[in-house]
């Protein structure tokens, strides 16, 4: 009786049928599209995107909120539980998702226009597509506190649609931040690792604050790496208009170094570095960059020289891996892009008694005088390293520093 009533039923409404197993087929391919990443390495996850977006229109962004919410939640908290791994596979898959999605809108606009489509973008020309306001992502690597949060909250004061702060803090002194002294600092520390001069650390912390940038706000056109003892020479509207008007990316790129031959063998013998990364294309420079968006992107997703540049030292005093990994990547891959100077003064000329750092500024030099010296009529917008008791008198001179 119920089979004879099922089969009358099912003759009854063929398309009944025919509706919701096309229900199921769609439930399960947005549930494949939506895990099918966790599962997925990063390039297969960038092939995913590429090959999704460019056909699927989207009438609004928030109708691919299924994949694009990754890089649009602005309110989510900053810390994760991501192990590195996974967050710069986020990031990459982000960025995927971002360059399919604006390939796809170009294509739209120069099919309207009746215009060819250009072909990829080289990492020193601007981004297409709609941005609300393009933004500096200021990267701080700090072991503790920083000594001059009161100066660098007048220096942002007024601007905070025009840039975004992530901090990178020795995870044993997370907690050194209030929020009444922390001003725009507040929230804004990253899951942190284990830093040690002498090893990749250092430079796996400036991808781990890179890759965060990247995920957090899609407006980040350029990633400004800085340390706690670095102070801005100029005003923000400076710093932003002298940026925003290069395309490329700030960073030294030095091939001359009279001690890079030792640099290059520092991880146990010059064959250590092959066949990636030949001696005829490393590179030395300041740890302290700015990158534009695509060189950021780049570093973040790069696993070929890192597998390089990151090998454990057999020389600490010759392997610095922050000083060696970002110049030659970027030669290697898009030296055309970059100024090959970084915008970041620092003294060498006197160096620490260990002849480990660079001139550590004092109290009693910091002087208008100084600061005009720093600069270098424009050359340079930061400037390192100066000592904790030069707050006070760095803030006495602010309305010079940072008056437009």
């Amino acid at each position: 009786m119920v089979t004879s009533t099922f089969s009358a039923f099912i003759k009854a409404c063929p398309m009944r049928l025919i509706f919701c197993f096309l229900c199921f087929a769609s439930a399960a391919f947005v549930c494949i599209l939506a895990f099918y990443p966790l599962f997925l390495g990063s390039a297969s996850m960038a092939g995913l995107a590429s090959a999704i977006f460019p056909e699927l229109p989207c009438l609004h962004r928030s109708s691919c909120a299924w994949s694009y919410s990754i890089v649009q939640d602005r309110g989510a908290e900053l810390f994760h539980s991501w192990s590195d791994q996974e967050l710069l596979e986020r990031a990459i898959f982000a960025e995927a998702t971002r360059t399919a999605m604006l390939k796809y809108d170009e294509r739209k606009i120069r099919a309207a226009a009746s215009a060819p489509v250009s072909h990829e973008l080289s990492a020193c020309q601007p981004r297409k597509g709609k941005m609300r306001t393009s933004k500096i992502a200021f990267l701080f690597l700090t072991r503790g506190p920083l000594p001059f949060l009161p100066l660098w909250n007048l220096f942002f004061r007024g601007h905070e649609h025009q840039y975004n702060i992530y901090v990178h803090l020795d995870p044993f002194r997370v907690g050194v931040f209030d929020r009444k002294s922390a001003g725009v600092f507040w929230g804004r520390l990253i899951p942190p690792g284990l830093t040690e001069r002498g090893a990749p650390s250092l430079a796996a912390a400036s991808r781990r604050l890179l890759a965060n940038a990247l995920l957090d706000d899609p407006d980040n056109q350029f990633f400004a790496v800085l340390s706690d003892r670095c102070i801005p020479l100029v005003s923000f509207r400076n710093v932003y208009d002298h940026v925003m008007a290069s395309k490329k990316s700030f960073i030294e790129i030095l091939k001359d170094e009279p001690t890079l031959a030792g640099r290059y063998a520092s991880r146990g013998s010059e064959a250590a570095m092959l066949p990636e990364v030949p001696f005829s294309s490393f590179r030395v420079g300041s740890q302290f960059f700015v990158l534009n968006h695509k060189h950021a992107a780049m570093v973040v997703s790069d696993n070929k020289i890192w597998s390089k540049l990151s090998l454990p030292c057999a020389n600490a005093n010759a392997c610095y891996a922050e000083e060696h990994y970002f110049p030659t990547l970027i030669d290697m891959e898009d030296g055309k892009c970059a100024t090959g100077f970084t915008l970041t003064n620092v003294d060498w000329s006197v160096r620490s008694a260990d002849g480990a750092h660079p001139r550590m500024y004092r109290q009693e030099e910091v002087t208008g005088e100084l600061i005009m010296t720093l600069r270098r009529n424009g050359t340079f917008l930061f400037a390192r390293k100066f000592g904790d008791d030069c707050l006070k008198p760095l803030l006495q001179l602010a309305p010079f520093i940072y008056g437009d």
